[in-house]
């Protein structure tokens, strides 16, 4: 028995309603929070912020121009490509700045203060930890939560989406879940000692794939 075809206008109504639950095309800056939800207390944790605020704009500029039933690819990437290639920039930059040891030893080694600096620095330094193992648990649960709901709805959609587009969104996602990991598991041993999430290799090589992605993403027009 043949089952009739769905009429273009019932394709269409079941595609804005997948489409009306994404989280790049509707809601701001893919569902993230600017920041990360960071507190700027140390250097060590303005770097990780920072990243987390380009991961966020580079969702924002991911989801411009596209919104249930007007999806513009065109005017996205060209609108957009510049703004893209900044944020993931900043990112790299980022990654190279902190890696360096200076900003461990902030973190670390109370005694290059002046001594009536040494215990403000040292509160400092136990905030900013506390927050990192505050926040972070709770970005990376979200993105990991967005992730999945993207992933969800591009396989429902037919037609899908370009496949750039779509890898960008995912590896935005992924590099901000693999920093939230890398930086929680920094400060675990903290005052002991304190790794170093900017030199991360899962973290290096997702922002490796997102870059691919985009440059893949600012050919398709």
């Amino acid at each position: 028995m043949r089952h009739p075809t769905p009429s273009a206008s019932r394709v269409a109504h079941r595609w804005l309603r997948q489409a009306a639950k994404c989280p790049i095309r509707t809601e701001h800056y893919g569902g993230l929070p600017a920041n990360g939800g960071l507190k700027n207390i140390m250097e060590f944790g303005v770097g990780l912020g920072n990243a987390f605020e380009a991961a966020h704009c580079i969702l924002g500029s991911l989801g411009r121009h596209l919104g249930p039933g007007s999806d513009d690819w065109r005017s996205m990437v060209q609108t957009e490509a510049g703004h893209l290639r900044e944020e993931a920039g900043i990112i790299a930059d980022i990654l190279s700045e902190y890696s360096r040891p200076v900003y461990r030893r902030d973190m670390m080694e109370f005694d290059q203060y002046k001594p009536e600096y040494r215990e403000k620095a040292r509160d400092r330094a136990r905030r900013q930890v506390e927050d990192i193992q505050q926040q972070c648990p709770k970005l990376e649960a979200l993105a990991a939560s967005k992730a999945s709901e993207f992933d969800n709805i591009i396989k429902a959609e037919d037609p899908r989406p370009p496949d750039p587009w779509a890898e960008s969104v995912a590896w935005t996602y992924h590099l901000v879940i693999k920093l939230c990991r890398a930086a929680v598991k920094a400060v675990e041993n903290w005052p002991d000692e304190l790794g170093d999430p900017y030199s991360d290799p899962k973290v290096r090589r997702a922002l490796s794939s997102l870059q691919r992605q985009l440059d893949a993403l600012y050919r398709i027009t």
